[in-house]
């Protein structure tokens, strides 16, 4: 029987964690576990399940060998109805003797070489260091994982701040806006008023200019009335007509500088 090779083991704990081995105990492998085969060598499973024998959780280890040789150590219940079970899985060295042959033999042993107790503790103390370095890998990778979790936290607030940041600018620009196109308008209102002062100025000098046209034309009446010998009637009637024309003139000139023109035609 020990010339068989081990192919995979499988585990079975009485509260298996979410199916699978608590990184705490070193893992063989195998069947139902999802993690492969890491026994190395026959040496290495058999001190592997030595190992795993010690442990209460563990229910039954089955080693499958080639050949369809498959040993199963069972943990022996006193009680069923109770569900109580023995503190040890039966030993991998009980002995057992075939029928056939009577040679009496262990159920993993191994002809070529046999390990004393110091390798034996050798080796678990070995596999005991790998549990742990296994479990400080596990916490290493928790801390990880909650720093990339603050990092995370910490790229959400900057968005926060960045975002905040855009409105507070842009409500300045739609401030700065307002502000120049209320003084636009002003500049507007101001350039409005300076316009009609300066079309102020040009009716006035207009006026002025018509009231020189009519002294010239009251001179030029008295002459005339002078020359002509016309009687006084005469003069006042032609005196008020022309009073009239210089009026309409004036109203005429008036209205079209008021609509923004700058020169006017006789009436």
């Amino acid at each position: 029987m020990s010339e068989g090779k081990a192919l995979s083991v499988e585990f079975f704990y009485e509260d298996p964690p979410n199916g699978y081995f608590s990184p705490e105990y070193p893992i063989i492998g195998g069947t139902g576990t999802n993690f492969p085969n890491l026994a190395k060598s026959t040496d290495d499973l058999y001190l592997k399940i030595k190992f795993l024998q010690k442990l209460d959780k563990v229910d039954a280890i089955n080693i499958i060998f080639s050949g369809e040789i498959n040993i199963t150590f069972e943990r022996e219940y006193t009680d069923e109805k109770k569900g109580s079970k023995s503190k040890k899985l039966r030993d991998i060295d009980s002995t057992e003797t075939d029928t056939e042959s009577g040679e009496t033999y262990t159920e993993y042993e191994r002809k070529d070489a046999k390990l004393d107790k110091k390798d034996v503790k050798a080796k678990i103390k070995e596999i005991k260091k790998e549990a742990k370095e296994r479990k400080i890998e596990d916490k290493l990778q928790k801390k990880l994982d909650k720093l990339k979790e603050k990092e995370d936290k910490l790229k959400e607030i900057e968005d926060k701040l960045k975002e905040k940041e855009f409105k507070r600018k842009e409500k300045e620009t739609k401030k700065k806006v307002k502000e120049l196109r209320k003084q636009q308008k002003k500049s507007k209102s101001i350039d409005k008023d300076f316009k009609s002062k300066e079309q102020e100025v040009k009716l006035r000098e207009q006026e002025a200019k018509l009231r020189e046209q009519e002294a010239k034309l009251r001179e030029q009446e008295a002459k005339l009335n002078k020359k002509n010998h016309k009687t006084e009637v005469e003069i006042l009637t032609e005196t008020s007509s022309l009073f009239k024309f210089s009026q309409t003139l004036f109203d005429n000139c008036n209205s079209t500088f008021e609509k923004g023109q700058t020169k006017c035609s006789l009436p």
